[in-house]
């Protein structure tokens, strides 16, 4: 049986005779945000990402049943409808078309030689078809389930190989399937941080030459805010970084590394700037005024110092 993903599963060994466990996963993206789900604990799990088709992509595995899961998420571009009804048949045929196009060409193969399509997931919002290889041969799996869900405006798409006569694997699959939702995490988040500098290292002019330095006497520090109606960036970033008290929006954060709690924002004039949301702790990097300028230029007071400087921010 052909697969329809070119991912290869990684596979964990189980021991016999204990107690299945479900454990939370989480998985981010810029196109998806954040998605978290349940899945037993013993299930191995990788995640990944299709530049090609723009999905984000989890992998799950056992040895001990003899299975590959992969589950790939996308933005579903659906027209919204005000009519929940109407919005409902357009998923609902969505759907549909989806799972005869998906399977069609595995159904030649299958013992079944038709697709016995199921719904399952609120609203009827998620529908799969399992099928078996009449030809395994040296195939490791028999079973062949596939299957998806539309979650608000994502389109969370599964393919399951396995060898669960009982369908086991299967009927689990679908509960992690059924328990996706989404999760703002920074719906709730402040509005701006406050950064203050902690420390300095770089270079200065000394005796018109340059130096190294280090201080600990910093005043500056940085902000960074949710983008605002007329800030440089506003169309594509979600948040902004600048020195405090300069309304200087030319520096901008990446949403999808925001999306994993990361503030990576880039600046115009070889600055960054990073901070982990869970320490508050960030590392800001100046690279400008030594290899950028003329060998004929004489090196002065106010010449631009590359630097680099580390600290604290806190939620304003």
């Amino acid at each position: 049986m052909r697969y329809l993903t070119i991912f290869a599963a990684l596979l964990l060994a189980c021991p016999p005779g204990s107690a299945e466990t479900l454990t939370e996963r989480r998985i981010s993206s810029g196109d998806i945000g954040t998605l978290v789900f349940m899945a037993p604990e013993k299930w191995k799990g990788v995640a990944g990402y299709d530049d090609l088709e723009a999905a984000t992509i989890y992998e799950l595995s056992s040895r001990r049943e003899k299975f590959s899961l992969s589950i790939r998420i996308k933005n579903a571009g659906f027209e919204m409808q005000d009519d929940q009804v109407k919005m409902d048949e357009l998923i609902i045929a969505r759907l549909d078309g989806y799972l005869d196009y998906a399977m069609a060409e595995y159904v030649e193969d299958s013992v079944e030689g038709e697709i016995n399509a199921t719904r399952f997931a609120n609203r009827n919002h998620g529908i799969y078809a399992r099928i078996s290889d009449k030809s395994p041969g040296k195939d490791p799996f028999v079973y062949f389930t596939h299957g998806a869900r539309v979650l608000d405006d994502k389109f969370i798409v599964f393919s399951l190989y396995s060898n669960d006569k009982d369908q086991s694997v299967m009927n689990r699959t679908l509960d992690v399937i059924s328990s996706f939702r989404s999760v703002h995490e920074w719906a709730d988040a402040p509005d701006s941080y406050l950064c203050k500098v902690e420390q300095l290292v770089g270079f200065d002019i000394v005796d018109e030459e340059w130096d190294a330095i280090s201080s600990r006497k910093v005043k500056h520090s940085y902000v960074v805010r949710r983008s605002r109606p007329g800030d440089a960036f506003a169309g594509s970033s979600e948040w902004v970084f600048s020195a405090a008290g300069r309304e200087n929006t030319n520096t901008f954060c990446d949403n999808e590394s925001i999306a994993h709690g990361l503030f990576l924002c880039s600046g115009m004039d070889d600055e960054e700037f990073r901070m982990d949301s869970r320490t508050l702790r960030f590392l800001y990097v100046y690279l400008k005024g030594y290899y950028d300028v003329s060998p004929e230029a004489v090196p002065d007071e106010d010449s631009l110092k590359p630097q680099m400087e580390i600290g604290t921010c806190e939620a304003r």
